[in-house]
């Protein structure tokens, strides 16, 4: 009797050695004596070694941001029936959001864990007690996915802010605008929020003191260097001005806003924060400058 072809499964878990041993042995003596299943190996064989040369895609941070925000959601509205879905289920209706990856079911199952971990440790309560706050910036300042930044002075008549995120719960950081901590989760939020009018609120909350903190200081140099909201920029850099000294980073950080931000209104507002500064390194460029620009000739001759 003629002995019947390995079928496509059992070739590619042969090649794959995930066959069990007799079975694996039985599949290698019959493509010693099968020329068209040794063919259809020798094929799959070579597919596999031509997909493991080909280089692997590292997707952007912040699209890796999104997809974790989409997979939380999915999994919070599915946690929400209370139980009458089985894991399997929960698992697979939040998987599109990692299609973009072709990502394994073992990698959704653990950045699911992740989610249940982050819930379990960071029950937030909505107050400012300082346990309560720094279990908040932790979650804030690790990789955990969160979604729905939002930020909003309290209408009691202070100067205390909510910053009000979402991971699988809803979490609450209260406190004073000058605290530490609370300036520190505004310098996340403004490098992380998606929404260009949250990260307009953040600055005009940080505008009504002078922030102090060196987070706060490379949260704007951030924003200013690489925000693609103008209005983020130019508060940005006031901001930067007002409330810092001008260092040597900053300097640099003004000088390339000059010359390489695409917005007239940042180029000026970075040529009048240099041109007081009366550095010797920064003059000859604006003299250098000045020669094709009026705005920045004015600028010298009301320096002299």
């Amino acid at each position: 009797m003629k002995p019947k072809h390995v079928s496509p499964e059992d070739g590619l878990l042969f090649l794959l050695g995930e066959l069990s041993p007799d079975r694996q042995n039985d599949v290698e003596r019959h493509l010693e004596s099968c020329k068209a299943c040794k063919k259809a190996a020798e094929q799959e064989r070579t597919l596999m070694r031509l997909l493991s040369r080909r280089p692997s895609w590292n997707p952007q941070e912040s699209l890796l941001i999104r997809q974790r925000n989409l997979l939380m959601q999915n999994l919070k509205r599915t946690l929400s029936l209370k139980g009458k879905r089985t894991l399997w289920d929960t698992l697979r209706n939040a998987a599109p959001a990692f299609r973009v990856f072709r990502l394994q079911w073992a990698t959704v199952a653990a950045f699911f864990c992740i989610g249940l971990l982050a819930g379990r440790f960071f029950q937030l309560r909505v107050g400012t007690d300082s346990a309560s706050r720094h279990e908040a910036l932790a979650l804030l300042q690790s990789s955990a996915p969160i979604s729905d930044l939002d930020v909003a002075a309290l209408d009691d008549g202070s100067d205390r802010v909510a910053i009000r995120f979402k991971t699988i719960n809803d979490r609450v950081l209260t406190g004073r605008i000058a605290d530490p901590d609370i300036q520190r989760a505004l310098s996340i939020v403004l490098q992380h929020s998606p929404g260009d009018h949250i990260r307009l609120k953040t600055l005009s909350l940080l505008e009504k003191i002078k922030p102090d903190r060196k987070e706060v200081q490379q949260a704007l140099i951030h924003a200013l260097e690489n925000d693609g909201n103008p209005g983020v920029r130019l508060k940005a850099i006031r901001l930067l001005i007002d409330a810092f000294p001008v260092n040597e980073t900053v300097k640099n950080v003004l000088v390339g806003a000059f010359f390489r931000d695409t917005n007239e209104g940042i180029r000026i507002e970075a040529a009048q924060s240099l041109s007081r500064l009366s550095d010797p390194d920064v003059l000859p460029l604006l003299k250098q400058e000045a020669v094709a620009n009026g705005y920045v000739r004015s600028l010298l001759v009301q320096k002299q």
